[in-house]
């Protein structure tokens, strides 16, 4: 599963619906940061 893909996607459709932006897109910054540090550290 593509951890990036799926977090972006989530934080596009709370754009859509008008919900509280700015802090889930917040969050789902930092869980990407952190989804990309976890998939660095499987592929060495």
């Amino acid at each position: 599963m593509n951890l990036w893909v799926t977090i972006k996607s989530d934080c596009t459709g709370c754009v859509s619906r008008k919900k509280n932006v700015n802090e889930i897109c917040k969050d789902s910054k930092n869980l990407m940061d952190k989804g990309r540090s976890y998939v660095r550290d499987v592929n060495l």
